[in-house]
């Protein structure tokens, strides 16, 4: 029934951030509700401290016995102390639902640029803007929630509870509290709509200055040859004060609710006092009544002074889940590709393929060829030839403008991922070494790989001295901060993980690009022993290392200029 209602609620929310919020409250919906139970329980007990109070200094101006002015005084201390750990428990319970709020939109997040998003899109992103864009926002989204978002809805609740009670005692006061609450809620609310906005840009600035930060640590060996070091601190100095701008002015405006509840609260004593001192005038109501309304405005104080700093935070909660609804609608869904392949190698064809990036220059132009199963293609062309365009192709990262791209008769773009990678394995120039052991990085944590496995396929490539030379073996650290290793070795290792893993397609793009004489010896060793029964494209500059290949492509502007078997 709660699920229900709560699916039911969240379907009125117009602002689709909030709408992705609230359906992550219904995931932890329990936590929350129990932290909100806690959190009532403490509000009555708040509530009812002054009104014990009250009991008090009355019976105590009317001369009852000192035992029930001692029961009065223990009332009051437990009902504290119930308020006190009460408070600490909602806290806690309101802190562990809101980062799990937050870890849960991390991960999406995290998805969203990993698996959903085409790889060609987020390789124009800055890393240091991804970085941004997933962590900054949603750490943002977790302080604030665990800051402000329980927090104000107890404070709205303390606030409404409150003016009740003053409403019972002195209904004139009560009105006009209200009333001066209520007015001051909308300049407020007003002033929020503009902070939103500042805050977005605040959020965006931040995102455009950790891509630039990333971009500089990636390049910070070419500046230094270039002696451009200098620009690049001055860059990242005015990138500061620009940031530094957007970021005071947000932070002003949400500043601003801050005098505004204190002027509140300032007018809420005088025109409380003013009406309590004419009815105590009249006898209409006791000193014990008028000290228990100085401690509800005292109570009523606190929430309306944290309610205008939450003001604040809920903007660059906001602003932060504006951005993930965005985020979200850029990468709609999981990706449609389903289609498996099936085991061993397959045939590879490409049928009278067209295409272009985003409507640019025609990159191929009717190419056509196929590879029979377990044969060996390898393709070479100047620079903008189309061979990288021909792996994209293959690996289903784009798709023809014109044609047809199969893999064992499926269209590429239509392999699930999964497949993809458990039946298709990559060597590129890009190698990528983890921060943890060899062994980890091999095996790419795949606990169900031995060293007996590895220490196989090292022997296969002639690289066991490559680990027998380390100081640890397989257990040493690598990566960054780690044992350092030059590229043509990183292929090496790179060729290892891969024939650590079955697979039926092979895929080799440009990865000798670094190898010198002694490593392209073992490299062609590579290719005679992961080719065995499998099938292989190899896209090189180096007609070298394409000599094991069955067939060989010359590419030129985008077509066939050649197309030789070998003898």
């Amino acid at each position: 029934m709660i699920s229900a209602y709560f699916n039911k609620f969240s379907k009125s929310f117009k602002d689709e951030g909030l709408n992705i919020l609230w359906i992550e409250l219904i995931k932890v919906k329990w936590k929350a509700v129990g932290s909100l139970v806690i959190l009532g329980l403490s509000i009555l007990a708040g509530i009812a401290g002054p009104a014990i109070v009250q009991k008090f200094i009355d019976s105590a101006i009317l001369g009852v016995g000192s035992n029930e002015l001692v029961f009065f005084a223990y009332a009051y201390a437990a009902v504290a102390i119930f308020g006190g750990l009460a408070r600490v428990a909602s806290t806690a319970m309101a802190v562990d639902t809101s980062w799990q709020i937050a870890d849960s939109l991390r991960f999406q997040l995290f998805h969203r640029f990993t698996v959903n998003s085409p790889v060609l899109e987020i390789e124009k992103r800055p890393i240091g803007e991804v970085l941004e864009l997933v962590e900054g926002n949603a750490d943002t989204i977790g302080r604030s929630i665990s800051e402000s978002g329980f927090r104000l809805i107890g404070n709205i609740a303390s606030t409404i509870g409150v003016l009740v009670i003053i409403f019972m005692k002195l209904p004139q006061t009560g009105i006009s509290i209200s009333i001066l609450i209520f007015l001051s809620f909308l300049v407020i609310n007003k002033l929020g709509r503009a902070s939103v906005v500042l805050w977005k840009n605040v959020r965006h600035q931040k995102a455009d200055f950790f891509g630039f930060i990333g971009d500089i640590l990636a390049a910070r060996n070419d500046l230094y040859a270039l002696n451009e070091l200098n620009w690049a601190v001055d860059r990242t100095k005015v990138l500061v004060e620009d940031l530094y701008q957007k970021e005071g002015r947000a932070y002003i405006l949400a500043r601003a609710f801050w005098p505004i509840m204190q002027l509140v609260v300032a007018l809420m004593f005088g025109i409380c006092f003013t009406y309590a001192l004419q009815e105590l005038q009249f006898g209409a109501v006791t000193i014990g009544t008028i000290s228990a309304i100085y401690l509800y405005l005292d109570l009523l104080q606190k929430p309306l002074e944290e309610l205008a700093s939450q003001a604040g935070n809920l903007q660059q909660l906001r602003a932060a889940m504006s951005i993930v609804a965005k985020t979200f609608s850029d990468f709609v869904g999981e990706s449609s590709a389903t289609a498996i392949l099936p085991e061993g190698s397959p045939a590879v064809k490409f049928e009278n393929v067209h295409f272009s990036y985003n409507q640019g220059p025609a990159v191929l132009k009717g190419l056509s060829f196929s590879i029979k199963p377990g044969s060996k293609l390898g393709i070479i062309g100047r620079t903008g030839s189309g061979k990288s365009t021909i792996m994209n192709l293959i690996c289903g990262l784009v798709t023809p403008n014109q044609g047809r791209v199969t893999i064992g008769d499926i269209d590429a773009a239509k392999i699930s991922p999964s497949s993809f990678a458990k039946n298709i394995a990559v060597l590129s120039q890009r190698s990528h070494l983890f921060s943890s052991s060899l062994r980890d990085n091999l095996t790419l944590f795949s606990t169900e790989i031995n060293d007996d496995q590895i220490w196989v396929v090292m022997a296969k490539l002639d690289a066991t001295a490559l680990i027998k030379d380390l100081p640890d073996g397989l257990d040493t650290f690598v990566g960054v901060g780690g044992r350092k290793f030059s590229e043509g070795e990183k292929q090496i290792l790179m060729a290892a993980r891969t024939m650590l893993k079955p697979f039926g397609l092979l895929l080799i793009d440009e990865a000798t690009s670094y190898m010198d004489e002694v490593l392209e010896k073992k490299w062609a060793k590579l290719i005679r022993t992961a080719s065995e029964g499998r099938t292989v494209i190899m896209i090189e500059h180096r007609k070298w290392a394409i000599a094991e290949a069955d067939t060989i492509i010359v590419l030129e502007e985008g077509r066939i200029v050649e197309q030789r078997e070998r003898n």
